[in-house]
This record gives structure tokens, C-alpha cells and sequence, in this order.
């Protein structure tokens, strides 16, 4: 897309869906990790326990269940509240967020014993919709974060209630406050600094408990680690999040001057950035003025240099560039601390409008750079300003972006927020909700980047939620490319987040061309079938990965091999994943699943037309799933 002038000119449709796929191979759909500063690393991340495969709905990764029952310290209410849940079946976990609800609700479904499947459900979705559901026998169900639910309220709830006892199953609500009279409910206090540190085998502490008390619960994990590994207990407060937060505010205390402070503001949003680059943009928004005569040299002063209180450091950092030599480094900028961040933002929250508009000024100029680093950090940046401040993120970029008013990069970079805010506990909410809401825009561009959002961090979280509203804006003729791509995006960042998700994308295609066999779901299943990176196809390091999958790739093959316009493209697809994977066990799981598949009368003329594709294809080797394949479409056994 080209932009002349100082008018941007706005994306169509058209080019939002290229834009999709053609970043379906590069680092800026974000789902992290992402490299943000010093020492900082961004992921599908609790920032209590580092998990890094977090997400909304569907089966809770049993690697997530283990990290959160590993040294877990109970709160007094913990054994009341198992016994309730094994009684009632349903409970409520309330507390304010970072209190260790999610852990807290994890560890009762643990609590009940057996081999539990645990599953996560979509909070947003009303009591009502839920209870349509069907539960699995014994399972245990998580509803995280729960809002107030004013539409159906109790009526829902109940309705809930009944289906999961009725399948003697377990569920375990939380919530900032109480939801309902009509189930049992727990206030869910952090466990003591004491209770904490005794997990990790740290019994005393020369600061007192007292000074604990006053982290976080996140704090208190991190300390209690780095002292279980043998860090020195001021050092491992040092690098705490309450550390940072005072350093941050006594900085701000000390009336910096108005360079330090645009400096400042400046980093905040584009921290980490290359020396130049960063200079460049901290002087737009300082303003420097023009020398009163022009025809004066200029006066180069040395400003690379800052004090020892400045909470800003140069950085060497190695270059990322496809022409880099191995050694080759660059000077970055950033905070001293990546945990500075954060707390610079909510300390400028604090200034006047007037400061505003010249810092939302700056960035709506900062938007158009042509670097994508620039977009990254400045993206992130914004995220973390709706923490304190969604309503002027929303209104003054979000909305206008997201319609194209400003051009294609910051449309693409209105996608890229809503990302970034789906790593905090307060934004996630607010971007999954903006990207519903855009998906009922009557802007056409605005549903373009709703599709675009549920194909990144947005439908990384709740893929299912993802994929519903995908189909229906597939049927928008306006966007339905943009939505297409989208959801080989989501299929994509699915497998590189590694939730075990990814098959999510796959059972909605099969239920989908079961229920419309001459709709557009064929051609959309073998384009997320073929999707690739600069790894291979994306589908063969799935089923290479998760070989419990292999029953949904056959019957997802088995349903795109009957499509004779596309029968050909789905037999290079099979060839490729299968000599991809060459492990002869999964091979054999799939083909089984594809032969039991297909009609009886299409299994015959499958395998003789498969042989004969592969022949053609490499008529210099012989691959052994080809023999495989021959052997077992011949077993009339059935297995």
C-alpha cells in the first residue's frame, strides 16, 4: 500500500487479508515471547509463575497443571472450600486479581483427586450459553475471571449449576466479587509471606515479614525463588517489582527537567530501540526548537551521557539484521530495568492534558516509521497505557486506527495492541471485547481487524470463541479474505504458542465441512493444512508433536479428498505432512483415521490414485508411508 504526503491513505480489504498472510512467517504476529528491553521477555506468560501456555478456554495443558500445584502455598480457606467443592460441586473464588485464584482454583481441582480432565471456559460468555453445553462425567471445569452477569444472572447460573452436577462434574468460578447467592462462595486471601517462603524451604528472612507484606503475590514468588536458589536476599529484593516502582517514583519525585522527561516518555513507549532511532523520535517530542538564524552552524552537544540517577542506560545489543556478521552488536536505549516501564507510564499518568496531546501527537507520528521494531515497541507501549488509561487509547487511536484514518501501519498497529493487552490481567478482557466489537462494526476495515486480532494473541487465548466468530465473518462478503487468512493466522500462532490448542482449528473445519460440504470450507481447511513457515509446513510439526491429533488430520483429509477440484492440492498436502513426519506409528494412526474416513466405495480409488501421485512426485525414491498407506487400506481386517 502507498502512502504519499502527510495523508495516509486508507487499507482496503484486499490488502488487510494479503497483509495477514504474508505476516503468517514473520515475528510480528505477536505471541511472543518478544524481546522488550533489558532482561525482559514477553510470552503466553503468568507473571507469577512464568508459565507460558495460558489460555482462556479449553483444556487446561497438564504442564500448566503441574507448574501451578508445584510449591503451592494453601490459604486458610483452602480445605473448607475442597470440601464444599466436592459436596456442592460449584463454587466462587473471590478476591482482587493477583491474590492467586487461577492457582488457588487449580489446585482444588487437583484437591479432588483421580485423573481429572480439567477444562477452561469462556468467561465471557453468558450462564446461559454455557449451560447448553455438554459436560464430561467427573470433569473438572474452570470459569476464570468472571464478570457480572446482568442478562441472565441467577436464572443461567442455576441452569449451570444443574448440568454440571448432573454430570457429576466439578466447576470453580472466579471473580473480583461475589456473582450469586445461589452457590457457595470464598473469599480468597494470598497465602502469608510465611506459608510461602516454607514451600521453598526458606524459613527466616532478616528484613521481616512485615516488609514482605508489602509485595505483591507475584513479588513474594519471585523472592521466595530466587532465595530457594540461593540469591542474596537483598539482591532478590532489589529486583522485585516494588523495587522498581519506588526507584520509578522517586526519580519522578525529583522534578526532572523538561528533556529528562520527554526522554523518559519517550522510552516508555519505545524502549529498547537502536540509539538513532530513539534519538530521532526523543527529539520530536522534545521539540527542539530551530536556531533563531538560519544560517547558524549547529551546536552538537554530547547528550549520550546521563546521569547515575537516570533510569535510562545505553545498551549494547547484537544486530538483528539479515546482513549482520556474527559479533556485530548496536547501541540500544533502554530502561536500567525493564520492570521501569510500567510504573514511568503510571507516573505520567499523572501529568496535566496538555502533556497528553503533545504525547498523542508524537505517537501518532511515531505510527507511520517504516521500522516494524518501532511498531513493536511503541504497540506494547500503548497496551500498557490502557492499564491506566483505556478509555483515551480506545478513542483517540484504537477507533480511529482500526478504520484506516491514519493508513496501513496504524491499522496493522491497532491489531498489534490489542495483542499486547492480552498479557494483562485488566486488558485482556477489554481487548477481547473491542475485537467482538469491532466484528460487528459497520466500518469494513474495523472487521477486517477484528479477523485479524482473532488470529493472533486475542484468538490464542479463547480459539474457540476465536473460530465461531471467524465463521461469521466469513461470511461477510466484504472481508471474508481477510477473515480466510485469519484463520490460518490463528492455526499458525496456535502451534508456535503451544497450548495444545492448535487442534481446536481442526475439529471446527471437520464439523464445518460435515455441516456444509459445498461451502468455502474446503478451501480454507487446505490452505491451514498448507500453511508454512521457514520450518516446513506448519501441519507436519503439529501432527509430529501431538500424535493424539492424527485421528483429526485423517478425518480431516479423509473429508478433502472427496472435493475432486481440490483432490490433487490435498494429496500434495497428505505427502508432504506424512514425509515430514516420518515417525511410522503416527504415519499408521493418521492413514487409519483417513481410510476409516472415507466411503467404502472411494477407499480403493484413493490409494491407487495416491500411489500413482507419489510416483510422480519423486520418482526417484520410494517414501515408506507410501507402502504403509498401500498396506493398510489392503487390511480388510479393519484393524
Amino acid at each position: 500500500m502507498s502512502e504519499t504526503g502527510d495523508a495516509p491513505v486508507p487499507p482496503s480489504a484486499g490488502e488487510a487479508a494479503k497483509e495477514m498472510r504474508a505476516t503468517q512467517t514473520t515475528s510480528t504476529i505477536i505471541t511472543g515471547p518478544v524481546h522488550l528491553g533489558a532482561n525482559s521477555t514477553i510470552g503466553l506468560a503468568n507473571g507469577a509463575t512464568g508459565v507460558v501456555s495460558y489460555r482462556l478456554s479449553g483444556r487446561v495443558p497438564t504442564r500448566v497443571i503441574e507448574q501451578a500445584c508445584t510449591r503451592y502455598a494453601r490459604p486458610e480457606p483452602y480445605q473448607q472450600a475442597l470440601d464444599t467443592l466436592r459436596e456442592e460441586r460449584v463454587i466462587v473464588l473471590h478476591a482482587a486479581p493477583g491474590n492467586g485464584r487461577r492457582t488457588g482454583a487449580i489446585n482444588l481441582m487437583r484437591g479432588l483427586g483421580g485423573d481429572r480432565v480439567m477444562h477452561m471456559l469462556s468467561a465471557d460468555r453468558p450462564f446461559q450459553e454455557l449451560a447448553e453445553l455438554s459436560f464430561e462425567v467427573e470433569a473438572c471445569y474452570l470459569l476464570l475471571n468472571r464478570p457480572a452477569d446482568e442478562d441472565t444472572g441467577d436464572v443461567g447460573l442455576s441452569t449451570l449449576v444443574e448440568k454440571i452436577q448432573a454430570a457429576a462434574a466439578h466447576l470453580v468460578i472466579t471473580a473480583e466479587h461475589q456473582i450469586s447467592t445461589l452457590v457457595s462462595h470464598f473469599s480468597w486471601p494470598r497465602p502469608t509471606p510465611q506459608s510461602l517462603l516454607s514451600v521453598y524451604g526458606v524459613q527466616e528472612v532478616a528484613v521481616g515479614w512485615e516488609v514482605l507484606n508489602e509485595h505483591s503475590m507475584a513479588d513474594l514468588v519471585r523472592f521466595a525463588g530466587s532465595r530457594a536458589d540461593g540469591i542474596d536476599e537483598q539482591e532478590s529484593l532489589a529486583g522485585l517489582d516494588l523495587a522498581h516502582k519506588r526507584r520509578v517514583e522517586d526519580w519522578f519525585a525529583g522534578e526532572p527537567e523538561w528533556r529528562e522527561l520527554a526522554e523518559a516518555a519517550a522510552l516508555a513507549f519505545l524502549n529498547g530501540l537502536q540509539e538513532n532511532r530513539f534519538e530521532h523520535w526523543s527529539s520530536r517530542l522534545r521539540a527542539d526548537p530551530e536556531p533563531e538564524d538560519p544560517t547558524e552552524a549547529p551546536r552538537f552537544r554530547q547528550v549520550r551521557k546521563r546521569p547515575e540517577s537516570s533510569l535510562i542506560a545505553m545498551v549494547r545489543r547484537e544486530a538483528v539484521s539479515d546482513d549482520a556478521i556474527p559479533g556485530q552488536t548496536r547501541r540500544c536505549v533502554e530502561f536500567k530495568s525493564s520492570g521501569f516501564q510500567p510504573h514511568v507510564i503510571a507516573e505520567l499518568c499523572e501529568y496535566p492534558d496538555d502533556f497528553w496531546t503533545r504525547v498523542f501527537d508524537w505517537i501518532d507520528e511515531v505510527v507511520d516509521d517504516r521500522d516494524p521494531e518501532v511498531l513493536t515497541q511503541l504497540t506494547y507501549g500503548l497496551a500498557l497505557l490502557a492499564e491506566h488509561d483505556f478509555d483515551s487509547v480506545r478513542t483517540r487511536f484504537l477507533q480511529p486506527w482500526s478504520d484506516g484514518e491514519r493508513g496501513w501501519r496504524a491499522w496493522t498497529a491497532a491489531t498489534y495492541v490489542l495483542s499486547f493487552m492480552c498479557y494483562g490481567d485488566s486488558t485482556e478482557p477489554l481487548a477481547r471485547r473491542t475485537a467482538l466489537r469491532w466484528s460487528r462494526s459497520k466500518a469494513v476495515l474495523r472487521r477486517c481487524a477484528a479477523a485479524s486480532a482473532f488470529g493472533t494473541l486475542v484468538g490464542v487465548l479463547d480459539p474457540g470463541e476465536a473460530m465461531r466468530n471467524l465463521w461469521t465473518l466469513v461470511r461477510d462478503e466484504e472481508i471474508a479474505e481477510a477473515a480466510v487468512a485469519a484463520i490460518a493466522v490463528l492455526y499458525q500462532n496456535l502451534c508456535y504458542a503451544e497450548t495444545g490448542a492448535n487442534r481446536v482449528v481442526l475439529d471446527s473445519l471437520v464439523a464445518k465441512l460435515r455441516a456444509e460440504r459445498n461451502g468455502p470450507a474446503s478451501e480454507i481447511a487446505l490452505g491451514v493444512l498448507c500453511a508454512a513457515d521457514d520450518d516446513g509446513t506448519t501441519s507436519a510439526g503439529h501432527l509430529g508433536r501431538q500424535p493424539q491429533d492424527s485421528q483429526v488430520f485423517g478425518e480431516l483429509w479423509a473429508l478433502l479428498v472427496t472435493n475432486r477440484p481440490i483432490r490433487t492440492a490435498t494429496f500434495a498436502n497428505l505427502y508432504t505432512v506424512l514425509d515430514a513426519v516420518k515417525d511410522e506409528e503416527i504415519i499408521r494412526s493418521a492413514v487409519r483415521a483417513l481410510r476409516d474416513g472415507l466411503p467404502a466405495g472411494e477407499r480403493e480409488p484413493f490409494e491407487t490414485q495416491f500411489v500413482r501421485f507419489a510416483q510422480r512426485r519423486d520418482s526417484r525414491r520410494a517414501p515408506t508411508f507410501v507402502a504403509l498407506i498401500g498396506e493398510i487400506f489392503n487390511d480388510i481386517s479393519g484393524d
